[in-house]
């Protein structure tokens, strides 16, 4: 895009050579427009069969990824496809299912949690075991807190 139009010398010879540029006959435009409307498909024949074959191929990835989704839902839980009462929170604590996932995870332990300079904030949580020996050492004790 110019900002400025300059007037020069190629201005004119450029609009001298449009002005008499060569036109092809008229008899030439009309018998090459017949032809090629001959032998031209239908617009809509082809653009539809285009949009069906992009539909169809969007329809395969959504349905493969969904797939793909759901095998990993699936293995995450184990396989067990039981509700958990309309909670949004699954309590894996009370849970004895037996899936590839609970075995990547160290057993957890209960006990009462007394947090240093705030014994009368005690409760009850499960550690790893590993855990177990720093939270005996500063005061708590094995199992859940009395009520």
């Amino acid at each position: 895009m110019r900002l400025w139009k300059r007037h020069d010398e190629r201005d004119d010879l450029e609009a001298l050579l449009r002005a008499n540029r060569a036109e092809p006959r008229e008899d030439f435009a009309r018998s090459l427009a017949e032809r090629i409307a001959e032998t031209a498909e239908p617009a809509g024949r082809r653009s539809a069969s285009l949009r069906f074959a992009f539909a169809a191929g969007l329809t395969a990835v959504l349905f493969t990824a969904a797939g793909i989704a759901g095998t990993i839902a699936y293995s995450k839980n184990g396989g067990n496809s039981q509700s958990n009462g309309g909670n949004s929170k699954s309590n894996s604590s009370n849970s004895s299912s037996s899936s590839s996932a609970n075995d990547q995870y160290e057993e957890k332990v209960t006990i009462c949690h007394i947090p240093p300079g705030n014994p009368s904030n005690a409760h009850t949580i499960r550690v790893g075991e590993s855990a177990v020996p720093a939270h005996l050492g500063h005061g708590d004790s094995l199992g859940p807190c009395p009520s």
